[in-house]
């Protein structure tokens, strides 16, 4: 985990699944742009950088308070100097959270803009006094690059507002959309809204400001809107400030005219006011607060690297950087606080220089000591990052369904020319690469005057070089407290699974069967078995996945004809749910089943999975939740890829983290290696492994939120290299 002291060296480590850079530690990056003091607290600052390559900070003092303070940078950040002197006098009347920009009119002329929530009356004695009665968004303006200013008048009750516009992105035809938030009459109080408004003209009127986002229950604040590298559509993230979840975002791509349902961001970008920029390659580094549930670096400012399809697909990215240590609301080795709320930091400022060089401008309790927070900006360069990550390579991670897929359980074979092939629910995908990339090939197992098969994915290849599946398929009209019965049935392809002849029954008797994705397996003796979880029909007043039998079904004769094992009635474990059967060395058989004890429970088989012994439970903690086991024929070891964590109230829940692991004793024991996925704000399940010379490849359900939900579930690859899961062993 991410130790949050007093950093040295720049570092990474792997922290809530994606790698954490620190550079928070390295002060020669650091510049104080305004000393807090005692007495002092300076915050919430905004940058801009200018034709010439200045850039120019502005802030409020105290928190939320009064405008009026500036600096401006002409050597990239490395020193700041102040220039409060260049306002009009009227700006030091303007409060809460300067936000400056660049804007082109269409005269083609280039002015500085800095908006402000309200102008104080005169007579105000604070910053906080009648705030109400303020002029809303009121501004000041540079026609010279910042050398001079004039104030101009407030945009008026329209934008009554919490803050001034938290972004501004350029439209296709020259106009600007800025975008802000508000409460109930413009205060800041539930629900909150966000709002836009398009100037034509520069940003001297604007049009009259609408609703764009508003989430029952939730409260999106602080847009940070921006154009994708391609183009062709706007992005705006939001803070959500119940903090609850996960950050919002939603898309347009009609220049702002519509957007997209608000949906939740990845768990890595859940953080408050998110602004960024777009390096050359088309990466994103986007700077914030970082509010993670259960992040090492919550209340930290932080940015994340990564790309716009990781935005959009809800990835986690390549990496988060930790900037600058906050320690507001921390305490020492003694537990004595150093004052503050944990979290106040981050509102900033984030300019892309000529050379490459990154300068980040923000808030923060930069000493552990009486004094109040300073405004300062850190320098990096990505290629720093870049090397760190290195380090600690993200696995390649690609989907391979759409949203709504179902339960997305996979399996992976080889095609008898070479190929992989990915057999998931509705379509089988080939891959001619090692797995980096996919097409669709047919629909998977559709056969005529079949109900449709449900279940995993099973294909196992037979002696003769045909394709065997062991499939369920619903019993009609058969279903009682919500569990339907199911029958077991074997089909056979002899062109790769493109058709499949009539079945061969398993099982008629119309049981509740269950029979994950990836479950066949082939002994050394030839025999072929089908690990079997069964609900029997005495105990389905306790609902699903409450009581579960185990066993395997097995042939002798390549599929043509099956035999039933003795079922396997758990004594110690509440059930004995999706098992997974594996040969172990000296001919003996391993079951491992989900269980809700809060452990996977094993067994074991001296007869080929004919009978079973005892459970007994394993070390590998977690909720009664799916999981695989299978051997690396190429090392000879056994991998397991489960769900690493207590139960929790929900039953079967948590499924976060997914983790690896790896046992080197034929079962016996097993260790830790990495997390697969670890945002605990998604979902991972019904895993599978395939292994190849130089990599290991796993599939999983992805899904947005932690309840069950098949509508966001989608079938997930992750790729890892050998000498990626070696370091992580080393580690």
């Amino acid at each position: 985990m991410l130790a949050l002291g007093i950093a040295g060296a720049a570092s990474a480590v792997v922290a809530d699944g994606l790698p954490i850079v620190d550079i928070s530690g390295e002060t020669n990056r650091h510049a104080i742009v305004a000393f807090g003091t005692k007495d002092v607290y300076q915050g919430h600052p905004t940058t801009v950088q200018t034709a010439d390559g200045r850039i120019i900070a502005v802030w409020c003092t105290p928190h939320g308070g009064w405008c009026g303070s500036a600096a401006e940078s002409a050597d990239g950040g490395k020193s700041w100097k102040r220039i409060d002197d260049r306002f009009p006098a009227g700006f030091r009347r303007h409060v809460n959270c300067p936000s400056i920009y660049r804007l082109i009119g269409p005269d083609g002329k280039a002015r500085l803009w800095i908006w402000s929530q309200v102008k104080m009356p005169p007579d105000a004695q604070s910053h906080s006094d009648r705030r109400e009665c303020g002029e809303p968004m009121p501004s000041v303006m540079s026609e010279d690059e910042g050398r001079t200013w004039k104030e101009m008048s407030p945009l008026g009750e329209r934008f009554r507002c919490v803050m001034a516009f938290a972004s501004i992105v350029r439209l296709k035809d020259g106009s600007y959309l800025g975008m802000f938030h508000r409460g109930p009459g413009g205060a800041d109080k539930s629900p909150l809204e966000v709002c836009q408004s398009v100037t034509k003209d520069g940003g001297f009127t604007w049009s009259e400001p609408k609703v764009v986002c508003a989430v029952k229950g939730k409260n999106p604040c602080e847009p940070y809107v921006f154009r994708s590298p391609k183009g062709d559509e706007l992005c705006s993230l939001m803070r959500e400030n119940t903090h609850k979840g996960c950050s919002l975002m939603m898309f347009s791509h009609d220049e702002g005219k519509t957007w997209s349902a608000p949906e939740d961001t990845a768990w890595a970008l859940t953080g408050d006011r998110h602004q960024g920029v777009q390096l050359p390659d088309g990466r994103l580094v986007i700077v914030f607060r970082d509010q993670a549930v259960d992040s090492v670096t919550r209340g930290q400012y932080v940015a994340w690297v990564g790309t716009y399809d990781d935005i959009r697909n809800g990835a986690p990215g390549q990496c988060r950087v930790h900037l600058l240590k906050n320690w507001s609301g921390l305490r020492d080795a003694n537990g004595k606080p150093f004052g503050g709320w944990v979290g106040d930091t981050g509102y900033s400022g984030i300019e892309l220089l000529p050379n490459g060089m990154i300068v980040c401008t923000t808030y923060a309790k930069y000493w552990p000591d009486a004094r109040l927070h300073s405004v300062v900006s850190t320098r990096f360069r990505i290629e720093k990052i870049d090397r760190l990550t290195r380090r600690h390579t993200t696995p390649e991670r690609i989907y391979l369904t759409d949203k709504g897929s179902g339960n997305c359980g996979a399996c992976l074979f080889r095609h008898r020319d070479g190929g992989i092939v990915c057999g998931v629910r509705g379509w089988y995908r080939r891959s001619d690469d090692g797995g980096h990339s996919w097409r669709k090939m047919y629909p998977y197992l559709r056969v005529l005057g079949a109900p449709t098969p449900g279940g995993g994915v099973n294909p196992i290849r037979l002696k003769d070089g045909r394709l065997m599946t062991v499939c369920m398929v619903s019993a009609q009209n058969i279903k009682t407290n919500g569990l339907g019965a199911a029958n077991l049935y074997a089909y056979f392809s002899a062109d790769e699974g493109r058709t499949w002849s009539e079945e061969t029954p398993l099982s008629k008797d119309n049981r509740r069967l269950y029979l994950m994705n990836d479950r066949l397996v082939r002994l050394s003796t030839g025999r072929i078995l089908v690990p079997t979880a069964l609900h029997p029909n005495e105990f389905l007043d306790k609902g699903l996945e409450t009581v579960g039998w185990a066993n395997t079904f097995y042939s002798d004769d390549e599929g043509r004809s099956w035999r039933e094992g003795q079922w396997l009635k758990p004594q110690r474990a509440d059930q004995m749910s999706e098992p997974v059967v594996f040969e172990r060395a000296d001919g003996s058989l391993k079951m491992i089943a989900r269980t809700g004890k809060g452990y996977l429970y094993q067994s074991d088989s001296r007869d080929g999975g004919e009978t079973w012994g005892p459970e007994y439970p394993t070390t590998l903690r977690s909720a009664c939740a799916p999981f695989f086991v299978r051997r690396d024929p190429y090392t000879r070891n056994l991998f397991v890829a489960w769900d690493n964590s207590f139960p929790g109230p929900s039953h079967g829940y948590p499924r976060s983290p997914l983790s690896l692991g790896v046992s080197r004793d034929d079962g016996k024991t097993w260790e830790f290696i990495c997390d697969i996925e670890a945002d605990p704000m998604r979902s991972y399940g019904y895993p599978s492994l395939f292994f190849t010379k130089d990599t290991i490849l796993v599939t999983y359900y992805d899904q947005i939120g932690r309840a069950f939900n098949h509508k966001e579930q989608r079938c997930k690859l992750t790729i890892f290299n050998r000498d990626q899961i070696n370091k992580e062993k080393a580690k």
